[in-house]
């Protein structure tokens, strides 16, 4: 049974017994004899205090409860592992069985009659007579739940339906199929076609993709990643998509990827069902394929032509690309190479990399949610997305020294990062526009008329590179034998990366997976604390990174350059927080159907209403506690289950 399940008492005319489920419509009716309750201890109480302790006592003993599974809690255990507060929860569009579960005291109940009447989803099938009934809630929110009995006591649950997130090896092959089925919709239908075949609900892959460009790459700074309003952002795309995959199919979640099951397979987790072709496809395509997915369900998963009668931010060949990604092959990329270094030097986050986060005591929202924008979720970005496109003398240089980076890891991915940076402030040019251009000329670089005649080694100076990264000098040039001219040509080119590992990240369908585990871990710590469990600090702040060459706090105002082929710098602003990760900013997502129409959050309004404990919000996680990849499946600290049981 879940905790918490909710019963109200009163009294009605005998011999009907109801269960109405309101929402659905469905009532069932049946009869059965009084429970054989003696009153006359009850009366012969000593005074009027201690008959009504006593009958409470009685009824929380005596009193029938309402119990609901699903074959999928049969089989994997109680939604959430029992800590969300929700009375009687269950889930949406998932056959439930309802038993009316009564204590010993009772009288034999004898055969009960169950009914559901027409207008309801609900019972399927043959059910046995009995005190059960299987019925399907097919609207999120609180049901009321009633039971009278034929002695004339009538009993009254409250039921909350939400839509379950699972780890997609958890779902039933027919439901997996669902999913991918949904999803392989937004992402072959364009939006328009979406909107007149599902509704106003459906957001095709390119509008999500739109969405995610203007806030990670608007040439300001990034509105999205790397401060306090990473969490938010990503909730509420998330939202959105799992709206348009609702849109297509009612039965469908935005369900998660536990990607610490698979980190103890080390370097060969790309060996994992999760990239199986008939799931999300190979990890790694290869050069052969210029990165290119080619079999399986997302072969050839198109890019969006001729964007730029779509979104404002485009590449130069109107791809829905970012406008330093110059890549003129329209379709779904990958490799697990960074510029030649096989996973950047990452790993999967592990178990035990979640546990070290949660055991911090006092915990943090910026400690979290820096951690969660790094070392517990963004490396995958990086591992999955990779970057290629480099001097062929660059590339051998960084292999060649491999081991010496081991020892000093994750500088691979900062060129990319660093290109960023440059760009930004106006050191990067990109072109604008390279229809008809091969591609081996339509390239990104740091022109003469910027770099004034400074030496390598001054730019990365002046720009703040070293400043935040001193290992571009220490590792790369002292150890690895690249020269300053070599480091910021790299930087100044820019290449190709995959598509997880730019601002255009949605184009993978990974993306969505990804970012799942990251909540659920949110929604643990945050249930946790609301038991006492932990301390957990929710002052709205950040914990900034100061060696990684995205954190840079830097914001640059690009308003008064009209001229974007013109090589003026824009005026940039250090420590400062970018617009999107402050308090009180509001957030861009306004069509979520849980709440009123046109209602729009600020950051900390939106933190608010995300908190699990929100009867509102319309979907929980399947398990919080249970981490299968956990010493004893569980990420709890040993001690701290006595909390728990």
């Amino acid at each position: 049974m879940r905790p918490g399940c909710r019963m109200t008492r009163v009294r009605l005319g005998p011999f009907l017994v109801a269960v109405a489920v309101f929402g659905l419509g469905a009532v069932v009716r049946f009869t059965h004899p009084t429970p054989a309750f003696s009153t006359s201890i009850i009366s012969a109480a000593k005074d009027e205090d201690e008959g009504m302790a006593f009958q409470q006592q009685r009824e929380s003993v005596l009193t029938p409860r309402l119990l609901a599974r699903s074959e999928y809690e049969d089989r994997l255990g109680v939604i959430g592992d029992g800590l969300y507060p929700h009375v009687n929860l269950v889930e949406v569009h998932q056959p439930t069985t309802l038993t009316l579960d009564f204590p010993a005291g009772y009288a034999d109940v004898g055969e009960l009659r169950w009914d559901i009447m027409s207008g309801t989803d609900g019972m399927e099938g043959e059910m046995p007579t009995g005190k059960q009934v299987r019925v399907r809630f097919v609207k999120t929110g609180t049901h009321s739940v009633t039971v009278v009995s034929s002695g004339g006591d009538s009993y009254q649950f409250a039921c909350t339906a939400k839509y379950v997130r699972r780890e997609i090896r958890d779902l039933t092959p027919a439901d997996r199929v669902r999913y991918f089925d949904a999803l392989s919709i937004v992402y072959r239908t364009s939006q328009a076609e979406g909107e007149a075949a599902y509704g106003d609900k459906f957001r095709s892959a390119a509008w999500l993709v739109r969405e995610h460009l203007y806030g990670a790459a608007d040439r300001s700074c990034d509105h999205w990643h790397d401060d306090a309003g990473f969490l938010n952002h990503h909730v509420g795309i998330t939202m959105q998509f799992e709206q348009s995959l609702q849109a297509i199919d009612a039965r469908v979640a935005s369900n998660y990827w536990d990607y610490t099951i698979d980190a103890p397979l080390g370097t060969k987790y790309s060996t994992s069902i999760v990239f199986d072709d008939d799931w999300f496809g190979s990890a790694d395509p290869g050069e052969h394929d210029n990165h290119v997915i080619t079999n399986g369900r997302w072969a050839f998963t198109p890019v969006l032509k001729n964007a730029r009668e779509f979104s404002n931010i485009t590449n130069p060949y109107g791809l829905l690309r970012s406008p330093w990604n110059t890549n003129a092959i329209p379709y779904l990329m990958r490799s697990r190479y960074t510029l030649g270094v096989p996973d950047a030097l990452y790993q999967l986050p592990t178990c035990s990399d979640f546990m070290t986060g949660l055991e911090m005591d006092p915990l943090s929202f910026s400690e979290v949610s820096s951690a969660l924008n790094g070392g517990l979720h963004g490396q995958v970005h990086i591992m999955l997305g990779g970057h290629w496109d480099a001097s062929s003398t660059f590339i051998e240089k960084m292999v060649a020294n491999i081991s010496d980076m081991d020892s000093s890891p994750h500088i691979s991915d900062q060129f990319l990062l660093g290109s960023k940076f440059l760009w930004r402030q106006g050191f990067v040019h990109c072109p604008t526009d390279c229809a008809g251009i091969p591609e081996t000329d339509c390239v990104c670089y740091c022109p003469d008329e910027v770099i004034k005649g400074r030496s390598a080694s001054e730019i990365l100076h002046l720009t703040g590179l070293l400043d935040i990264e001193p290992r571009l000098q220490t590792l790369l040039v002292d150890k690895v034998g690249l020269t300053f001219d070599e480091i910021l040509a790299e930087m100044c080119h820019v290449g190709h990366p995959g598509e997880m590992f730019t601002s255009a990240a949605p184009q993978d369908p990974l993306f969505w997976p990804l970012h799942g585990l990251s909540e659920r871990f949110v929604q643990l710590i945050r249930l946790l604390a609301s038991k006492n469990v932990l301390t957990f600090e929710e002052t709205w702040s950040y914990h900034h990174v100061t060696s990684v060459l995205s954190d840079t706090r830097v914001v640059c105002d690009w308003d008064a350059i009209e001229d974007s082929e013109s090589f003026a710098k824009p005026t940039c602003v250090r420590n400062t927080t970018c617009p999107g990760h402050r308090a009180d900013d509001v957030l861009p997502f306004k069509n979520l159907d849980w709440v009123p129409t046109g209602t729009t959050f600020t950051n900390e309004q939106f933190y608010a209403a995300i908190s699990p404990t929100n009867t509102d919000l319309p979907y929980v996680y399947d398990k919080l506690t249970s981490w299968p990849a956990c010493p004893n499946n569980t990420i709890i600290p040993t001690k701290w289950l006595h909390y728990l049981n």
